[in-house]
């Protein structure tokens, strides 16, 4: 057998055993667009043609286009592997969140719910579910049903109704507990930016791009202050505490914020939130300054949407008692849908 037809077998040999050995990374071959299995049939391919090439070819001194040929078959066979990407790529402007699944400490653990361990800067942290919603739109885009339930409560669902510039809402729950179901209806009038007039009974006012700066009559229940990519939301006379608590947050200017599917709700910022900072003032319990801050870390589908937020909260002064998220920690894991 020649050599060059060795060194072809050896070649094809030495291919499939690379990829039976890589075979497991299935997922980073798709990421280049590369097929393994096709890449193993090729392999195969170039040890029967090494193997033919000796037998036919060992009685003679084998031609240049033989030598051309056998040279540029495993290139031939490599190129028909890289297959390309067939799949669709959504318009990310129709997406919307359907699916949210919310994680917090697992306190007090539970033999019914499923711990997840995540590490995040060095350090692990155990997490359980606390509340799945799932959203329906209409052809519109418009929210019409929320479902949701929590583990430790109960399930029950939001409808939202359209109408002459108002929005039906009719809540029911489903107390896992008592077994008790209740309904409630609220009806949001809308203005002319499509935005609620009230919240929380409350006048809201907004400014042309719909971001909240007023919530209530002076001197209001809150106010929002802009400056660089940081947003203070000021309540002036915090209720049960007095003084004046705020709410400073920062943003990544570089990034867009999680899709709203309640955008008759409005907004305080376009830009991803980074961290927020929980600042007291002449209160009556807690100390003056910053008495908690959260931090926000992010993940990103291939699409670049974000698919999970973790909150991660920090007392500052031993006083505060006040956790948005059980246990200092909130993971939440979003699920779209394109057109």
């Amino acid at each position: 057998m020649k050599t060059s037809s060795v060194l072809l077998l050896v070649l094809g040999v030495y291919c499939r055993k690379r990829l039976d050995r890589f075979s497991n990374f299935q997922s980073v071959a798709r990421s280049w667009q590369f097929d393994i299995d096709a890449l193993k049939k090729s392999s195969n391919w170039i040890v029967s043609i090494g193997w033919l090439k000796g037998t036919l070819l060992s009685q003679k001194q084998p031609s240049f286009s033989a030598c051309l040929f056998f040279s540029l078959t495993f290139f031939c066979c490599l190129y028909t592997s890289c297959k390309p990407n067939s799949e669709t790529v959504p318009d990310l402007r129709t997406c919307k969140i359907v699916k949210e699944t919310y994680k917090t400490a697992n306190i007090p653990k539970s033999s019914q719910q499923l711990v997840e361990a995540i590490n995040i800067d060095g350090k692990l942290f155990e997490v359980s579910l606390n509340t799945t919603r799932i959203y329906s739109y209409n052809d519109a885009g418009q929210l019409i049903k929320e479902e949701f339930s929590q583990w430790d409560k109960g399930y029950g669902s939001a409808v939202y109704l359209y109408k002459n510039n108002r929005i039906v809402i009719t809540k029911t729950f489903h107390d896992g507990n008592s077994n008790k179901v209740s309904t409630t209806t609220d009806t949001l009038d809308l203005n002319a930016q499509g935005l609620a007039k009230k919240q929380s009974g409350n006048p809201v006012t907004y400014d042309e791009n719909g971001f909240k700066k007023y919530l209530g009559t002076p001197p209001f229940e809150f106010y929002a202050i802009k400056k660089g990519n940081t947003e203070q939301i000021i309540y002036p006379n915090w209720t049960g505490e007095g003084g004046t608590f705020t709410i400073q947050h920062a943003y990544d200017t570089t990034k867009l914020s999680i899709p709203s599917n309640k955008p008759f709700l409005g907004i305080f910022s376009k830009n991803l939130l980074t961290e927020s900072t929980n600042i007291m003032q002449g209160s009556s319990h807690y100390v003056d300054g910053p008495n908690y801050h959260i931090s926000y870390k992010y993940s990103f589908d291939k699409y670049n949407r974000i698919s999970r937020r973790v909150a991660l909260g920090k007392r500052l002064h031993p006083l505060w008692d006040l956790e948005l998220d059980r246990g200092g920690i909130g993971v939440t894991n979003f699920e779209y849908q394109c057109e």
